[in-house]
């Protein structure tokens, strides 16, 4: 009977990713640990999580790369205390009966640390456990899946079965930069976040879950969503992909991901010392790989660079880290059992070519108390953090009724601290109190986070500023509202704040203008998709940015001058400005911002091709003449099947000349279109619960086309769609049958936190999802439309 690998895996998520290795050699090297939960995690707990064992020692939580078997801990647990340990005796085993080898399984329990240990040539894994603190149950899942439970009694010996059944499998290869396949790679999954009780964060040490064979392909089982990775030894690190993303076979359903891992690159090597130069020994270390320009990417989906990298100080205050990819990194250290506790935040840039060598100095952490209330002073159970989830050291603490909190440790410097009152996720109350505090070494900084009256009193606020923070005033602020038609202008005061008043918890687009500049051209400034709940809103104006011009004549092919309507949509400031033609036909756009921008033109039954032009600062744009013919209108009934109508339906035609998308209306049942130019197009239509439709048309110039549509009852899926770089303001989402043309499209503005989510309803079967931004940024799936699939599907986009 073989023994097999086996995780139970309900409803978590799984993430993915890829880790980095250390160098290990004497006890004078470094050792890799999987992270628990980061100290920060426990508010209130000012002796920080345990003490790191010696440098060449194996903690609980330690696992060297490429091992299997037993993880062995020293006689003594962390804190010196005689650990008295537990033999566990992990099988795991599949439906089919598959053996699990080298899959790494990780266990937790209570305040003790997290361990791994990998499946041997039978599909077993044996943890020892130490347990000074008396009996305890012990948590153990392969690659994040549901957890099975093992009550632990000190010095007894147990056995369980840890059942897995993978719900996907993705494949591909690992290959060098120089193209060489790359066999006994590993592959490797990463949390995204923590998804049972005392589970450890975010971004512990991924999980081995396969390696490449002697060719360099692999095939491996996903228990679920999330981050995806290749490491190597001699190579640098890969980007990691969320599974979400990746595309599938419609045959087979696999998802297929090659991975291409950097050159061999040379260490890094850091030095951590105190306020007095001293060597820190035993301290944690996070290394985070950033974006360009210092930006930590969060897991809400997008690629990661680079696994973070958990290390432990020699007894020199040494650390030394292999496969970084070059470019920002966010550096954190905590040196809990330092009496007061010692830690450190800042970034650091790897080298291309060179060892990096890094000396980090740690200050006495800081503490952030306070009392959160009422804009009245009553007490107010809030939660209240600093940092992000994953960081080493981010903070979090949950205030009674009292509203009493504290946050330790914290590191020196400039700090942003969010409080929301308890309960606000997933309801209508979201308010939010942010501020930022200069944090000195070892002090304690008293805040007191106050809220308004929810859902009154609320007012979107903030201030206009140059380029060099210089306060602009008497400013015209127009404030469109989102779920209304309500426009609102404010002036600007000396300071340059302003204050809109929002009856509501309601979504504004703010647009900037000059005092004497009219409110109706381009603005000078612009946010999108502002609340009252946003805080402070800062909008920069760039002073000597010189805008373009850009002149033209509407005439017909007859050479007789046309007095029509041109619009100019500028997709950097998503905002449409409209003017007249002169009886002349010709019309003139003035101080249109630098970025791509669209020309719409319309007259009557009159259309034009679209024109889109990329400007620059200043530029002097002469179009000429621009010919209109002549359209045609395109009208007809929607009904479904039983003959009723709908009550809502979108509708719009996609030329075929030069793809340009035209908006109709539709009122009681009807839709019509007023202009549009000859040629074979596509009717799209769409509506709440309604199967996407598409329609072919044939149009001729002159003429009333007449064309009724009978729509069905649809599969609903949500595909949400996230920008990392969050630089562009509008998100198109068109799904399609695989080689078909697209059978509908969608489009929404991208949000302050870059994620989309849209509601596409389709027929049964298999469509490609396609969503891409004004940058050029790209992302694909299939997606598979059938009854009783309702996870949402993720989409990332990037650069092509």
């Amino acid at each position: 009977m073989h023994r097999v690998l086996i995780i139970l895996l309900a409803v978590a998520l799984l993430a993915v990713g890829l880790g980095s290795y250390l160098l290990l050699s004497g006890d004078e090297q470094p050792v890799e640990v999987g992270s628990g939960n980061g100290a920060g995690n426990h508010a209130h707990d000012r002796e920080g999580p345990r003490a790191a064992p010696a440098a060449g020692q194996l903690a609980p939580n330690q696992h060297l790369p490429g091992s299997s078997g037993a993880v062995e801990p020293g006689t003594r647990d962390a804190t010196g205390a005689t650990a008295s340990p537990a033999r566990l005796r992990i099988e795991v085993a599949t439906p089919r009966a598959e053996l699990a080898v080298d899959l790494e399984l990780l266990l937790w329990h209570g305040p003790g640390p997290a361990i791994t240990a990998a499946t041997n040539a039978q599909g077993i894994a044996t943890f020892v456990v130490p347990l000074p603190d008396g009996p305890t149950t012990a948590f153990i899942s392969a690659a994040a899946g549901q957890p099975l439970a093992v009550d632990l009694a000190p010095g007894g010996q147990f056995e369980a079965v840890l059942r897995l059944e993978a719900v996907a499998f993705a494949a591909g290869r690992v290959f060098a930069s120089d193209g060489r396949l790359l066999p006994d790679a590993e592959l490797v999954v990463l949390a995204d976040h923590a998804r049972h009780p005392g589970e450890p964060d975010p971004a512990r040490r991924p999980l081995r879950i396969g390696r490449t064979r002697a060719d360099g392909t692999f095939r491996v089982p996903l228990f679920g969503a999330g981050y995806l990775g290749a490491r190597h030894r001699d190579f640098g690190a890969a980007s990691m992909q969320h599974t979400l993303t990746l595309p599938r076979d419609p045959s087979t359903g696999i998802a297929r991901v090659d991975f291409e891992l950097g050159t061999s690159t040379l260490p890094v090597v850091g030095l951590v010392v105190d306020a007095a130069g001293r060597a820190v020994a035993s301290a944690r270390v996070r290394l985070s790989p950033c974006q360009s320009g210092g930006t930590i990417i969060r897991r809400a989906g997008a690629p990661l660079p680079g696994a973070p990298v958990d290390l432990v100080t020699d007894r020199r205050g040494r650390f030394e880290a292999r496969g970084l990819p070059p470019g920002p990194c966010y550096v954190e250290v905590l040196a809990a059992a330092t009496r007061p506790a010692q830690c450190a935040a800042q970034f650091f840039d790897v080298p291309a070519r060179e060892r990096g060598d890094w000396r980090i100095q740690t200050s006495a952490a800081a503490t952030v108390f306070g009392t959160a209330g009422t804009a009245s002073g009553s007490p107010l159970a809030a939660r209240v953090q600093i940092g992000a989830p994953g960081d080493l050291l981010f903070c979090e603490a949950s205030t009674p009724r009292n509203g009493e909190f504290e946050l330790f440790p914290l590191p020196a410097g400039r700090r942003r601290l969010v409080a929301q009152p308890l309960g606000s996720p997933g309801t209508s109350d979201r308010r939010e109190v942010t501020t930022i505090l200069t944090l000195g070494a070892g002090r304690s900084v008293r805040w007191d986070p106050r809220f308004p009256p929810a859902g009154a009193g609320l007012e979107v606020h903030g201030r206009v500023r140059d380029e060099h923070d210089r306060p602009l005033a008497n400013w015209t602020i127009v404030a469109r509202q989102h779920e209304s038609a309500r426009t609102v202008q404010v002036m600007t005061d000396l300071s340059g704040s302003f204050r809109i008043p929002s009856e509501r918890d309601a979504r504004f687009d703010l647009l900037a203008y000059a005092p004497n500049a009219a409110p109706t051209g381009f603005a000078a400034a612009t946010r999108r998709d502002v609340t009252a709940a946003d805080g402070p809103t800062l909008l920069v104006v760039p002073r000597n940015a010189a805008g373009a011009t850009v002149r033209g004549q509407l005439r017909t092919r007859d050479g007789e001058p046309v007095p029509g309507k041109i619009s100019c949509w500028h997709n950097d400031r998503q905002q449409t400005v409209h003017l007249a033609a002169d009886e002349h036909g010709a019309f003139e756009f003035t101080n249109v911002p630098p970025g791509t921008a669209v020309l719409l033109f319309t007259y009557e039954r009159f259309v034009a091709p679209a024109r889109r032009l990329d400007l620059q600062p200043a530029q002097q744009l002469e179009l000429g003449t621009i010919t209109m013919a002549e359209g045609a209108s395109v009208s007809g009934r929607v009904t479904r099947m039983d003959g009723s109508s709908p009550d809502a339906m979108e509708v719009a035609i996609i030329t075929g000349t030069d793809g340009q998308h035209l908006p109709g209306g539709y009122v009681a049942g009807e839709y019509r279109f007023g202009s549009v130019p000859a040629g074979r197009h596509r009717l799209l239509v769409s509506g709440p619960g309604i199967a996407a439709a598409a329609v072919a048309l044939d149009v001729t110039a002159g003429t009333d086309l007449q064309q009724d549509i009978r729509v069905a009852r649809g599969i609903k899926r949500t595909i949400r769609v996230h920008s990392p770089l969050g630089d562009a303001g509008w998100i198109t989402l068109a799904l399609r049958q695989p080689g078909q043309p697209f059978t509908a499209m969608l489009g929404q503005p991208l949000p302050a936190n870059r994620l989309l989510e849209f509601e596409a309803c389709m027929t049964a079967g298999t469509w490609q999802a396609v969503a891409w931004d004004s940058e050029g940024r790209e992302a694909r799936a299939n997606v598979t439309f059938t009854a009783g699939a309702t996870a949402p599907i993720q989409l990332v986009l990037k650069s092509r």
